[in-house]
């Protein structure tokens, strides 16, 4: 797909886990898909993602994964 969109998924799972979709996502993003993600794991979002931004209602990180 060329666009993912996802809501937390990492929520609730345990770092392995974490890690395992992290290595999904970043596999994904290697074959041209882009990957809008909304995450409340801040150090998630600063250290993995291409971009981040913040919603200042609900402090939700919305991160962006893409290779161009």
């Amino acid at each position: 797909p060329h666009l993912i969109i996802l809501d937390e998924p990492t929520k609730g799972m345990d770092p392995a886990g974490r890690n395992q979709v992290w290595k999904v996502l970043k596999e994904l993003v290697s074959q041209e898909s882009t990957i809008l993600m909304a995450t409340n794991q801040m150090e998630d979002a600063e250290l993995k993602a291409d971009r981040t931004g913040k919603n200042l209602k609900s402090q939700q990180r919305l991160i962006i994964f893409s290779k161009g």
